[in-house]
């Protein structure tokens, strides 16, 4: 017996829903016959059915049942009175020839496809329908010949190479998939953009290279034969980018922006692709090739200020960089602004300075009175007066100016009301209250938030309200919870050191209280900060083993497998935790992330 093809399941759904109240007994019986593999029985009910009613769905079902029963006869009389009474439906052309190869009859079965063929070109649209129709029965070869045929009459047509494309995949002939997609560029309804589409997931899965292998290979054939050409250019850098190949991306970059003598476009497009993805080294090396071409190249100042961005990053990335790497950044920071009142990435580094003052060389006076400078000055949009008064604020609370802190975020929230800007600025000020121990008055404000549009700010308002909750004795003293918030206070602050030390305290003097797993989890996140992963891992198993029925063992096992995915890589480790959070805490608002991490490292498609 014939397995039952995809169509016929699809068939058996849709009949479901297509004239529900018409369905008879029979066609009810039919269908269950069909279902139990009963197909000779069903044939006999859809022989009388068919005089009475042949609509598509229950042909569809009809002739699965004589191709099952191997009723060939039947099923050519079939066939043909379908595609004479639909002359202008191109499956029904298919399925004469496809029972003919069934029954063994290969000629006939030929013929009726070559005429089907030189039917469908007179429209594209046909011509797809076609191919489609071949692809329904598992005749690809068919449907490439029909696509091929298309082609020939309509060669601008996009939709035609792409169909032709799939349809080599589907073969397995990657190296034509590949020239189909490409010759999408010849197609001024397609380019670049459709190309990136249509091979995105293709490359992913390409877990052996094969695939990737022909596309680069045939990407530099062109470029050798077109070195200016910008979009196969683009193309090889994307397929770099693709696969985390910064290097060669950026290669490709600066040799095209010199053969075209341009302003240095792609180059500094890829640098900042290369910012994005934490390459910092070569960020700056291709933003200094941009800087290199001259001050009256259009991205000469973006490179020049973009290059600071990068110190900053890489600077504030690094727990190991030095004050005085820090001073440095800053005085050219401050070099930079003098230079020109209309730099269009002025505010911005206006902020890293302030925020370098504040938090890495101790000038909070400084960092204060140049954002004061940005608030009381025109020119610039909302929501950067927004963002100067919160910074402000922070550094109010820094230099221990607690309640101007707090006044400055509640002016935002004002102004900000029912806005995302103005739910960071309401969680700031709960924040603040939970540092300085009003943990009443912290937590009717994070209630609120609770329910914010942002999802971000709802989580971390839903955290910061369970540290709450969950660390109050029974008798209501909040000692060992205001050393927690200190603690907390100190990290936001960057005081790592001084925040262990308070932690190690707490977990010395409180040994049975519900804090502790919430500072052995402190002591985790500053590690990951420090770039200690042997000590955070071990903060974090010490979770799993004496708190793993506490609130933040869903955290520690998302940690967990974060560290072996990306800092010490270790795949099965990585599984193993990710799996153990999907299994173990279902509920966790971590569990799809981790599902998603883990169905990635396992290779499985991810749309």
């Amino acid at each position: 017996m014939r397995l039952l093809k995809p169509i016929l399941f699809l068939t058996l759904i849709a009949s479901t829903f297509f004239g529900q109240a018409q369905t008879t007994e029979k066609e009810l019986l039919a269908r269950e016959y069909m279902v139990n593999g009963e197909f000779e029985k069903a044939r006999q009910l859809y022989t009388e059915i068919y005089d009475k009613n042949n609509s598509t769905y229950i042909y569809d079902n009809y002739l699965e049942c004589l191709i099952q029963t191997e009723s060939w006869k039947d099923a050519e009389k079939l066939v043909q009175k379908q595609a004479k009474a639909n002359p202008s439906v191109p499956r029904f052309r298919v399925d004469e020839g496809y029972v003919l190869k069934l029954e063994g009859n290969a000629k006939q079965s030929d013929k009726i496809f070559n005429e089907a063929v030189q039917w469908a070109i007179w429209s594209d649209v046909v011509v797809v329908d076609l191919a489609t129709a071949f692809q329904m029965r598992e005749l690809n070869d068919w449907a490439i010949k029909t696509l091929i045929e298309g082609k020939k009459s309509f060669p601008a047509s996009g939709s035609l190479k792409i169909q032709l494309a799939k349809a080599f995949q589907r073969n397995g002939q990657y190296a034509e998939m590949i020239e189909e997609y490409l010759a999408l560029l010849e197609s001024p309804m397609f380019g670049i953009a459709e190309i990136q589409k249509q091979l995105q997931d293709v490359i992913m899965l390409d877990k052996e290279g094969s695939i990737s292998g022909i596309f680069r290979d045939k990407l530099l054939q062109k470029l050798q034969k077109d070195p200016s050409n910008y979009d196969y250019t683009r193309l090889l850098i994307w397929f770099y980018e693709q696969n985390d190949d910064f290097s060669k991306a950026l290669l490709q970059a600066r040799a095209y922006d010199k053969r075209a003598k341009t302003d240095g476009d792609l180059v500094y497009e890829v640098s900042q692709l290369c910012i994005s993805n934490n390459k910092w080294d070569l960020a700056t090396e291709g933003l200094n090739f941009v800087v290199s071409l001259g001050d009256e190249k259009s991205y000469y100042n973006d490179a020049l200020d973009l290059l600071l961005e990068v110190k900053y990053l890489k600077l504030t990335s690094d727990p190991a960089s030095l004050i005085s790497d820090y001073q440095a950044l800053a005085s050219d920071l401050k070099t930079a602004l003098k230079s020109s009142q209309f730099r269009r990435n002025r505010y911005n580094m206006i902020v890293r300075l302030a925020t370098i003052e504040a938090y890495y060389l101790n000038q909070p006076d400084s960092a204060i009175n140049r954002l004061n400078n940005v608030i009381n000055s025109q020119g610039y949009q909302p929501v950067q007066y927004a963002e100067a008064k919160l910074l402000s604020g922070d550094v109010m609370l820094l230099r221990g100016d607690v309640w101007e802190g707090s006044l400055l975020y509640s002016q935002v929230e004002k102004a900000f009301k029912n806005d995302t800007m103005g739910f960071y600025a309401k969680f700031r000020n709960a924040r603040f209250y939970y540092f300085i121990g009003e943990f009443d008055y912290a937590s009717a404000q994070l209630d609120i938030l609770k329910g914010a549009t942002s999802k971000l700010i709802a989580n971390d308002a839903m955290e910061l309200s369970l540290v709450i909750q969950e660390n109050i004795d029974y008798d209501s003293s909040y000692v060992p919870l205001e050393k927690l918030a200190k603690a907390d206070m100190m990290i936001f602050s960057l005081r790592y050191d001084e925040a262990l030390l308070i932690l190690d305290t707490i977990l010395k003097s409180y040994p049975k209280h519900p804090v502790l797993d919430d500072a052995v989890f402190r002591k985790a996140q500053i590690y990951m900060t420090l770039k200690q992963y042997d000590n955070a891992i071990l903060a974090l198993k010490e979770i799993l083993s004496s708190y793993y029925l506490d609130i933040l063992a869903d955290n520690a096992l998302f940690m967990l497998g974060n560290i072996y995915e990306t800092y010490l890589p270790d795949k099965e480790l990585a599984l193993k935790y990710y799996l153990q959070l999907i299994t173990d805490f279902p509920g966790s608002i971590l569990a799809n992330d981790a599902r998603q991490h883990y169905r990635a490292l396992r290779g499985d498609k991810i749309n």
